[in-house]
């Protein structure tokens, strides 16, 4: 019974949560996954107050208002007590595209939003897939917002959820008004090797399952 509900619930996860319209991109579909099954979130964010260190240097960017990780710094040192939930996104990844490619998350980085902070509207470029993995969500932690032509789309984050978009589907996140830290991880995803035939039917039957 167990197993059935689970697999149910990926299913209904396969299914656009939302469907963003933007004046200079195609229709956007929004897909909302939740790992706590998978990934302890309280893991994640310990070890990304771990990692908040000198070393792990700060990113200033124009578009988020808040601590944030140099992305370049991930990108040439292996961290592996994140790749386990690295691993779990690509698997993601692989259900929602039907295409015959594996899929490769470029770089990462991670932000912890204190009260007041936000992210201005942005997007992640030529990236084929955006994520954005919530490790910690405090009582009114500000949402995810995707203007849209017929109104905005807002994501309430949870703790455990991931969310993935493309990478030109522009968002930004209101100024948070919480206690505490509200801690995620974003990730760029590309497309990576073409796969061979036999792998492209042992996808398509990992996703029928």
């Amino acid at each position: 019974m167990i197993n059935h509900l689970k697999k149910l619930k990926r299913k209904m996860e396969l299914i656009p949560k939302a469907v963003v319209k933007q004046q200079r991109t195609i229709d956007s579909e929004v897909f909302v996954f939740d790992l706590n099954d998978e990934i302890d979130a309280n893991e994640i964010s310990d070890i990304c107050r771990f990692y908040k260190t000198d070393e792990f240097k700060e990113t200033k960017t124009e578009s988020v208002y808040a601590w944030r990780s140099d992305y370049t710094y991930t990108l040439n040192n292996k961290m592996p007590k994140f790749q386990p939930l690295l691993n779990v996104v690509t698997e993601r990844i692989k259900l929602i595209w039907k295409m015959p490619y594996s899929f490769v998350i470029d770089h990462y980085w991670f932000a912890i939003y204190q009260n007041g902070d936000k992210a201005k509207e942005h997007d992640h470029g030529w990236t084929d897939a955006a994520c954005v993995y919530y490790a910690s969500t405090p009582d009114k932690s500000a949402p995810l917002v995707f203007p849209s032509i017929d109104g905005d789309v807002i994501i309430q984050p949870k703790q455990g959820m991931l969310v993935v978009f493309p990478g030109k589907c522009r968002h930004k996140v209101p100024k948070s008004e919480h206690d505490g830290e509200r801690i995620i991880i974003s990730m760029n995803v590309f497309k990576d090797k073409l796969l061979r035939f036999d792998a492209v039917k042992d996808q398509e039957t990992n996703r029928s399952l």
